[in-house]
């Protein structure tokens, strides 16, 4: 066969194969936009950063003195039943406003702010480690070291 007919006959085999792949190309791209689309449509009906997270409220305020008051008084015999009191709501929706305020259940949170009360005290103090466990209302020493351990990674007595 000459060098021309095989080329044509090439041609003449390949071109409906040819535009049966532009018309594949053109499918896929209306596809492509049609999903484009849809993902726009989908992300404008997400909810705006202000509807997620509403404006501090009342109960925002109180859970914020609150926890202000717990650092400024570790030792004191805080209540989950007094601090929701404080706030107007029963103890499991302000254990839940709580957490979710702090990123700690109240409890916890007395824990931290004790055991960085005495972390500042051994430190800066010369007071004895049973001295700073009772001033932090800890009748227990022992109890009072393994906390200390567990939230610090060494003794009480290794704070100094």
């Amino acid at each position: 066969m000459p060098a021309g007919q095989g080329d044509r006959g090439k041609a003449a085999l390949l071109g409906p194969l040819a535009a049966g792949a532009a018309a594949l190309a053109d499918v896929e791209v209306q596809r492509r936009a049609v999903h484009a689309q849809r993902r726009v449509v989908v992300l404008g009906d997400l909810p705006r950063e202000d509807s997620i997270h509403p404006p501090p409220g009342p109960v925002d305020a109180a859970l914020h003195e609150i926890t202000h008051a717990i650092r400024q008084d570790p030792s004191r015999r805080w209540t989950v039943a007094e601090l929701a009191e404080r706030t107007a709501l029963s103890r499991a929706q302000f254990t839940r406003r709580f957490t979710a305020h702090t990123g700690m259940s109240p409890i916890r949170y007395l824990i931290e702010a004790r055991i960085d009360r005495a972390r500042q005290l051994l430190t800066e103090t010369k007071t004895s480690v049973t001295h700073v466990a009772l001033t932090l209302g800890y009748t227990d020493i022992g109890y009072f070291s393994r906390q200390f351990k567990r939230h610090t990674g060494h003794s009480p007595s290794r704070a100094r």
